[in-house]
């Protein structure tokens, strides 16, 4: 065998290595990132379990003595807190205005309002409720996905998350000593993101809207670490879905980014919900998923359907709404209902965390008298 070919073989055989090398090295990057993702930060950084959540037992009772004095399970609906952008009040045409500390006001109102709707003006006179169902459906973060709100918000994306945590804490202990459990499902959304677009894959991942709910759940199970009963459980999804039940009545949560666009000035966003609605109803029945309600935040507008329940906002209007969209007034609010064991949800009220600032003064009655 001459020099000229024991070269040839030897570079053939150093090329199959090399690829041998790097097919090697993909294979172990890609294993090592499922390790950080699904094991590290749940697990080793959170101390968090990797077994799927249960609903607890209080949400799907189906004991008639249980429930014989309860109006049913109250459901709070918290999305589009937008945590750390600022909405100056001159820009809006002084309809609103908008900081971390307004923030924490609007949701400590939030809060307070909903027991008093729920605790103190209902039509039962002592109303026993075996829980409630705290859902967080994303864009609870301002975040850095444009240069004016990298430019404005009020603080670094990180302080701001840290910030809020505090806020949600606050939330939740103050509706586990009024109702005693409490239910946290939680979706993420698009505002929270740390890439320029949003992406298909890995949604989750990418979202300081998740790193907040891990944070909470971290929280609460040190809190309630050697509590045999615990008062809270956590359905925080990797998918932009998570689905739940409340007594009969099945729902899917969702931010509302992925329904799809196509809202216009006359029907606003009315159009882009139902046909997203109906494509996820046809998917989730060839998937064993199916739903009654749908509920999402994202457009900003609160409303009530047969099928889906839209969300407001507690930033309220901002210079976006306002400047670009023109988009119709609404004033910073969030959704409360309640489903009752045998008839659903029955009881629907919008629970306003701010007074409007774009009306005067007026008196409770007046007319206009035209003579002839």
């Amino acid at each position: 065998m001459t020099e000229k070919k024991k070269s040839l073989i030897k570079d053939a055989d150093l090329a199959e290595k090399d690829q041998e090398i790097q097919l090697l090295k993909s294979a172990l990057k890609k294993l090592e990132k499922e390790v950080i993702n699904d094991r590290t930060i749940r697990r080793e950084i959170f101390k968090l379990p990797m077994v799927k959540p249960v609903l607890p037992n209080w949400l799907i009772s189906e004991n008639p003595k249980q429930l014989i004095h309860s109006p049913g399970v109250p459901v709070i609906l918290c999305s589009d807190w937008h945590g750390g952008e600022v909405v100056s009040q001159s820009e809006v045409y002084g309809v609103n205005s908008y900081s971390l500390e307004i923030m924490a006001k609007r949701a400590k109102t939030l809060i307070q309002t909903s027991i008093n709707i729920l605790k103190h003006n209902s039509n039962i006179l002592t109303p026993d409720y075996p829980g409630v169902v705290f859902c967080l459906l994303g864009d609870m973060i301002s975040g850095d996905i444009h240069d004016e709100l990298r430019e404005t918000n009020q603080m670094q994306t990180l302080p701001t998350l840290m910030y809020m945590v505090n806020i949600l804490i606050e939330c939740i202990d103050t509706l586990i000593n009024e109702f005693g459990n409490v239910l946290v499902p939680c979706v993420t959304g698009n505002h929270g993101r740390n890439t320029l677009k949003m992406r298909a894959k890995e949604r989750a991942y990418t979202s300081y809207d998740w790193l907040l709910y891990q944070m909470l759940e971290f929280h609460y199970k040190q809190k309630y670490d050697k509590v045999k009963d615990k008062p809270i459980t956590f359905l925080v999804s990797l998918a932009p879905d998570v689905h739940f039940q409340v007594f009969n009545t099945k729902f899917l949560a969702t931010h509302g980014d992925t329904l799809g666009k196509g809202g216009d000035g006359i029907i606003g966003c009315v159009g882009p919900i139902i046909r997203g609605d109906q494509k996820t109803r046809s998917r989730n029945l060839q998937i064993g998923l199916p739903y009654d309600i749908m509920l999402l935040g994202h457009y900003h507008q609160l409303m009530w359907h047969s099928r889906f329940i839209a969300n407001g906002s507690l930033i309220g209007y901002n210079e976006f709404a306002s400047n670009v969209l023109r988009a119709n007034y609404e004033a910073p609010k969030q959704a409360l209902f309640i489903v009752h064991p045998d008839h659903g949800i029955n009881y629907q009220v919008n629970v306003l965390v701010e007074h409007s600032q774009k009306s005067n003064e007026a008196s409770w009655v007046s007319w206009n008298s035209v003579s002839a």
